[in-house]
C-alpha cells in the first residue's frame, strides 16, 4: 500500500517517464468480516445525525450494490449500518474525503482490506474500505474533497467497490473492530428519482441489478496558484503553475536545475490539470546561484548563456529566509559564492528580490499563512483552505516578524477581502479570473460543461414572462415584502437592478450554488429571458433541490442585504455561517417552492 511519500521517494528513483505502478484488482461485493455474529438492524450509537457526501468527485456515477441489513456482508456488527458503492473493475478510480477529519490509514489482507476512517472526533467515524492504493498519511488531517487514494478490492471483496459507513469506535484501530451505527446520511442525485437530495442511509435503494445510480455532489480542487508543483497520481509528470498555466517539466535534470523539490509537489486530478492551459514545456536545464560581493548578497537567475538571465539584490536583513525560498541553503556569507566576476554576465534588476512564486511562508508571532505567487504574499484563509491546497506536508517557512512586508511589495489581507486566498478559489476551475480579487468570497468558476449534471434533459424546464402574461403570482411564503423576486412555475424572476448593488444587464448574471450544474460552478445556461423594461431576470430550474447565489463577472448578489432589508422570515432565504444569504428552493412537479430552514441547511 504506497502513501503519498512513498509515491514520492518511488518517483525519485524510477526514470522520469516510467508511469508509477498503481495496484489494480478486480471486484463485485463484500465477503465475510471478522465478527460473525449477525445483528438486528437499529440506531447504533446514540450520536447526532450527520451528513456527508458520496466519496467521489461531483458528477460521478455509481450504483448502490448493498445496503444496510443486507445478508450478503451487512448483517454483522462491522457493517449493518453500511453501504457499498460499484466501481469498474477494469481501472482503480480516485476517492475523495466525503468530509473533513484526521484521518487513519489501515492495512489488512481480510476484512476490509486497505481502508482509512476519517475521525468525526465524536467517538465516530466515517470508514471507506477496499482501497488498492493510499495517497495520504496516517493520521494526516483531511478536509472534504481532498484526494485520498484510488478504490479497489483489497480484503474480503469480490470485486471493485466501495464500502462506506459509520462507525462507532478508535478510528486508529481496524474497522473491523468498530460497530456499525445509523446516523448517517449522503447526500447525492438519485438519478431514479431525479432530485438531489440528503438521503438517510436506511433510504439507498441497492441492490446488484436493481440498485439505484447516485450521482456525487461532492466539490473537489480544480486550481492552485502559480508557482505550484502539480501532478497527478496515475503518471509520473510534474509541472509547474505558470502564468495560470501548466509547463510541463521535461525530466528530473531540469527539476533540479531550479532547485525544486519533491517534497513539494501537489497531487491533483486529471479534473484539475485539464482546467489549466498547456504551456510551453520546460525542456532546458537553468541556474539557480546566489552572491556575495562587497557586502552585498545577489541572486543570479539563468545560465550564463540564457537571454532571459538577471541578477536581483537580495535585502540583507531577510537574505537566508530569501534565498532558502529559491532552494539554496545558506548559514554564512562564506556559504556563497564570491566570485564578483559573474555579476558582469546578468543583467541586473533594479529591486529587490522577493519570496520565490509557491512559498509557503509565515511569521514567528503571527498565526496568518501565505502562499506566494504573482509576487504576492497571499494569505490562506482558513485550515480547510490550507488542507484543500494539498499542503499539510509541505514545509512551512517561519520568518521573523515584519519580514514577509520587508520582502514583497504586495501582502493581502483576508479582513478586506484582498489576495485572499480561499476554498471556494481552490474548488473554482481556473481559479479567479479577474486580476486582483482573490478574496474569502472565492473566484469566478468557469461553467465546466457536463460536470455534476443533475439532468439529462439541459433544455428549457420551466416557464418564463413574456409581454402577454400578468404580473407573476408570488407565493405566500413570499408575502412579506420580497418585492424583488417572482415565481412563476419553476422559474425564479429576480429583479437585477435590486439584487446587485449596480445596475447590470440580465445576461451577465450567472447561478452559482448546490444543485446547479457542476455544483457551486459559474453556469449561464439557466438564464432564459431577460425584459429590460422591468429589470427581471427570469431563470427556468429542472426538477431538484437548490441552494444558489448569483453573480456578474466583479460582484456576488446582495442576498444578505436585501433578505435582510425585506424580510427575516422568509424560508426562501437562507442565512449561511458567514452571515451571507443564499436562495434555497425546490422545484417539483413544474412548481418551485421554498425549502425549510432545515433542508437548506443540510445542503450547505
Amino acid at each position: 500500500m504506497p502513501t503519498i511519500k512513498t509515491v514520492l521517494a518511488v518517483l525519485n528513483a524510477i526514470a522520469w517517464g516510467t508511469a508509477l505502478v498503481m495496484f489494480v484488482v478486480s471486484y463485485g461485493g463484500c465477503g465475510a468480516y471478522h465478527d460473525v455474529s449477525t445483528v438486528s438492524p437499529g440506531v447504533g450509537g446514540g450520536r447526532d445525525a450527520i451528513t456527508i457526501n458520496m466519496p467521489f468527485a461531483s458528477g460521478y456515477s455509481s450504483q448502490c450494490v448493498q445496503g444496510v441489513g443486507e445478508s450478503y456482508s451487512h448483517a454483522y456488527i462491522s457493517t449493518q449500518f453500511d453501504l457499498d458503492f460499484d466501481t469498474p473493475n477494469v481501472s482503480d478510480d480516485l476517492l475523495y474525503a466525503p468530509i473533513g477529519g484526521t484521518a487513519y490509514v489501515h492495512e489488512s489482507t481480510d476484512g476490509f482490506g486497505t481502508h482509512i476512517n476519517i475521525d468525526l472526533g465524536d467517538g465516530t467515524y466515517i470508514l471507506l474500505a477496499h482501497l488498492s492504493a493510499v495517497l495520504i498519511e496516517h493520521g494526516e488531517e483531511v478536509a472534504s474533497g481532498q484526494i485520498l487514494g484510488f478504490e479497489g478490492a483489497t480484503g474480503a471483496a469480490t470485486g471493485d467497490h466501495v464500502h462506506i459507513g459509520r462507525h462507532e469506535g478508535d478510528a486508529w484501530v481496524n474497522a473491523s473492530l468498530g460497530t456499525s451505527i445509523d446516523g448517517l446520511s449522503i447526500r447525492a442525485y438519485d438519478r431514479s428519482n431525479t432530485v438531489v437530495r440528503t438521503i438517510p442511509v436506511a433510504d439507498f435503494v441497492c441492490g446488484l441489478y436493481d440498485g439505484h445510480i447516485y450521482d456525487s455532489q461532492l466539490s473537489t480542487s480544480k486550481w492552485h496558484p502559480n508557482g505550484a508543483l502539480v501532478k497527478t497520481p496515475s503518471d509520473s509528470n510534474v509541472y509547474l503553475i505558470e502564468g495560470g498555466k501548466a509547463r510541463e517539466i521535461l525530466d528530473e535534470e531540469v527539476f533540479w536545475s531550479y532547485n525544486f523539490s519533491f517534497d513539494d509537489l501537489v497531487i491533483v486530478d486529471e479534473r484539475e490539470l485539464s482546467c489549466f492551459d498547456t504551456g510551453t514545456m520546460l525542456e532546458t536545464a537553468t541556474e539557480i546561484r546566489a552572491l556575495y560581493d562587497d557586502g552585498q548578497v545577489w541572486l543570479l537567475v539563468g545560465a550564463g548563456d540564457d537571454e532571459n538571465r538577471y541578477a536581483q539584490r537580495v535585502r540583507t536583513s531577510t537574505w537566508q529566509a530569501t534565498l532558502k525560498s529559491w532552494g539554496i541553503t545558506a548559514s554564512t556569507y562564506d556559504d556563497l559564492s564570491g566570485d564578483s566576476n559573474m555579476l558582469e554576465h546578468y543583467p541586473v534588476v533594479n529591486s529587490f528580490t522577493p519570496f520565490r512564486d509557491g512559498t509557503i511562508v509565515t511569521e514567528a508571532g503571527e498565526s496568518d499563512v501565505y502562499f506566494v505567487a504573482d509576487g504576492i504574499a497571499m494569505p490562506i484563509l482558513d485550515w480547510e483552505t490550507y488542507l484543500l491546497m494539498d499542503l499539510y506536508d509541505r514545509e512551512l517557512m517561519q520568518v521573523d516578524d515584519g519580514s514577509i512586508r520587508s520582502v514583497m511589495s504586495r501582502v493581502g489581507d483576508c479582513a478586506s477581502g484582498s489576495y485572499c486566498l480561499s476554498s471556494a478559489d481552490i474548488m473554482t476551475c481556473g481559479g479567479p479570473t479577474v486580476e486582483g480579487t482573490y478574496s474569502a468570497d472565492g473566484g469566478i468558476q468557469d461553467d465546466e460543461e457536463g460536470e455534476g449534471d443533475t439532468s439529462e434533459d439541459e433544455g428549457d424546464t420551466g416557464g418564463t414572462q413574456d409581454d402577454e402574461q400578468e404580473e407573476p403570482v408570488i407565493p405566500d411564503d413570499l408575502a412579506e415584502g420580497l418585492t424583488w423576486i417572482y415565481v412563476d412555475g419553476a422559474a425564479l424572476g429576480l429583479r437585477i437592478g435590486e439584487t446587485f448593488s449596480n445596475s447590470v444587464d440580465g445576461a451577465d448574471v450567472a447561478v452559482t450554488g448546490v444543485g446547479v450544474s457542476g455544483g457551486w460552478s459559474y453556469d449561464m445556461s439557466y438564464l432564459v429571458e431577460y425584459d429590460t423594461d422591468t429589470d427581471i431576470g427570469w431563470y427556468a430550474f429542472d426538477e431538484g433541490w437548490y441552494r444558489i447565489n448569483m453573480r456578474t463577472q466583479s460582484e456576488w448578489a446582495m442576498f444578505w442585504q436585501d433578505c435582510l432589508s425585506s424580510s427575516t422570515s422568509s424560508e426562501l432565504c437562507h442565512e449561511n455561517q458567514d452571515m451571507s444569504h443564499a436562495l434555497c428552493f425546490q422545484v417539483q412537479a413544474g412548481e418551485l417552492s421554498p425549502l425549510s430552514h432545515t433542508d437548506c441547511r443540510s445542503m450547505e
